[in-house]
């Protein structure tokens, strides 16, 4: 009997052992950590919660990461240490801006988001206007067993106007801005990938935000468990919403739903994607040049253009009021557009544009439904709380109505930037 005591104390004790061991060699992992187990290709992110999240594809993986060189490998005893989530998201899904997606069984293409949020696109003009002639090229068929781990969606894209998590650029500049809560800001001098070009006047849709960026904002967290806010003064567009439905996209060779595999040297990354080919500018206000373009942009100029004249009228009205916009400009590297910041009573924008086309004098003449056909009307002031300008060469200028101008030739201006009133009528 003592005998029998004695193995199974034993036993006992080196099943405790072996417990402290594996404990022993389990690495203690961080939220944010990249980890495999041994002869395995499966790579795993750990969320902030310390659970473990797949990647459906290499291709997923490779939208945020270049390469494999930060990855832990840990016994595979370890791995239950790290549990999957107990809902969805159970993986890290594309970067935004980097893919679009469409169910297998359905023509509907998506754009992402953070936060895992799809927003569906109502037309290829508008996904050929933010992500290019190859635009088809870019989406991405995913299975019905990946699908619920985009958890979130949002408004339908009826606008082409940048979402968030895009970086974009356009034409002959060869600044890159990323788009987060719908504004512009600059990325610093690293080098991204995933650029789309877009034409001026789409770009200009969007506030210009001061400062820069690091290439490393756009790709933290790619569990986006807690970056689904959305902006709570969304802009109101300015071009009129398309109703033509999705249309299916050629059919694309989605990559295989298999564990991001590193490869076999433990280098390498993702290619660099080629820029999309980009979008025709389109505006409904052209400018009336006065004389031909400048060819040779001034390198040196560091200013945007002088507004010379402006006009709007009638500055009161009721619901329905048409506004009437005239502006004269000048700039000797040659213009681009010219945006008109208008805030409505209820804190959302309306930002309609001219584009002067190059020219580097001119005018140009526009008129504006001000309160855009909004059902109830918005009654209050519209107030113009900025005009910016763009030369050529992506020069800015701002005009205030306190008669002060940042980035032109002059520090302070004379025109007169009316606040707009819709009332009521009398009853």
């Amino acid at each position: 009997m003592n005998k029998i005591f004695y193995i199974l104390s034993i036993t006992a004790l080196s099943l405790i052992s072996l417990q402290h061991s594996n404990a022993a060699l389990c690495p203690t992992l961080e939220p944010g950590d990249l980890f495999k187990i041994p002869d395995n290709p499966a790579v795993y992110l750990i969320n902030d919660d310390l659970n473990r999240l797949y990647f459906p594809t290499s291709e997923v993986f490779h939208s945020w990461y270049d390469g494999f060189e930060n990855i832990i490998e840990i016994p595979p005893e370890c791995t239950n240490n790290y549990p999957l989530p107990s809902e969805a998201p159970y993986a890290v899904n594309y970067r935004p801006g980097s893919r679009l997606v469409k169910l297998v069984i359905s023509p509907d293409v998506f754009v992402i988001e953070h936060g895992n949020k799809l927003r569906r696109i109502n037309s290829e003009n508008i996904a050929e206007e933010l992500y290019g002639n190859n635009w088809k090229t870019l989406v991405r068929d995913v299975d019905d067993s990946f699908w619920p781990n985009y958890t979130d969606r949002g408004d339908d894209i009826n606008q082409s106007i940048p979402h968030d998590g895009m970086f974009v650029k356009t034409p002959g500049n060869n600044k890159v801005y990323y788009v987060e809560n719908r504004e512009l800001i600059q990325v610093d001098g690293e080098q991204v990938e995933d650029i789309r070009m877009i034409g001026h006047s789409i770009f200009y849709k969007l506030t210009l935000r001061e400062g820069t960026i690091g290439r490393q904002k756009a790709f933290e967290k790619p569990e986006q468990h807690d970056r689904n806010q959305q902006s709570a003064t969304p802009a109101i567009p300015t071009d009129s919403a398309s109703s033509t439905p999705a249309v299916p996209a050629v059919p694309v060779t989605s990559t295989p739903a298999t564990p991001a595999i590193p490869n076999s040297g433990g280098g390498g990354g993702a290619a660099p994607a080629t820029p999309a080919t980009p979008a025709v500018s389109a505006t409904t206000t052209p400018a009336i040049p006065e004389n031909t373009p400048s060819s040779t942009p001034t390198p040196n100029d560091s200013t945007g253009p002088w507004i010379t004249s402006l006009s709007i009228s009638p500055a009161t009205g009721q619901a329905g009021l048409i506004v009437t916009f005239t502006v004269t400009a000048e700039d000797p590297t040659g213009m681009g557009n010219l945006i008109f910041d208008i805030r409505y009573p209820n804190g959302y924008y309306l930002r309609p544009n001219c584009n002067f086309e190059g020219a580097t004098t001119g005018y140009c003449t526009f008129s504006e439904t001000i309160d855009h056909g909004i059902q109830p009307t918005i009654f209050g002031d519209y107030i113009i709380e900025t005009i910016r300008a763009v030369d050529n060469l992506d020069n800015i200028s701002t005009y205030y109505p306190n008669g002060t101008v940042t980035n032109s030739i002059q520090a302070t201006h004379n025109l007169v930037l009316p606040s707009i009133a819709i009332s009521q009528k009398a009853p």
